[in-house]
């Protein structure tokens, strides 16, 4: 499983993800300095879509059902680091945030 991902790995690609992502930090921090820098957003996508895109490909799946299984399967691999988050962060974040909630009829 390494070796796979050793020989698809494209080094280069990290560097466009990481000026994707600071683009993105340097607008949050202010808008003035990089008007456009949520651009970055759809260019970390389009840059990880080309990733899974190149993963899938160099894998040469005979049918589409053996693509699939090896598609979800990849996504039920990310599941339990997901619920986790998700319910370890839903009540503190409530917490946190709650006197932004706003009363029906105010």
């Amino acid at each position: 499983m390494l070796s796979d991902r050793a020989d698809s790995y494209v080094s280069s690609i990290d560097g466009l993800r990481a000026v994707a992502v600071l683009t993105v930090m340097a607008y949050h921090l202010n808008r003035t300095f990089l008007p456009g820098g949520f651009v970055g957003v759809d260019i970390f996508f389009v840059i990880s879509g080309f990733v899974v895109t190149l993963s899938i490909y160099k894998r040469r799946f005979e049918n589409l059902p053996k693509l699939f299984c090896y598609f979800y399967a990849k996504i039920d691999s990310n599941r339990p680091p997901l619920d986790r988050y998700v319910v370890s962060h839903i009540p503190g974040d409530g917490l946190i945030y709650s006197h932004l909630l706003v009363e029906p009829g105010e």
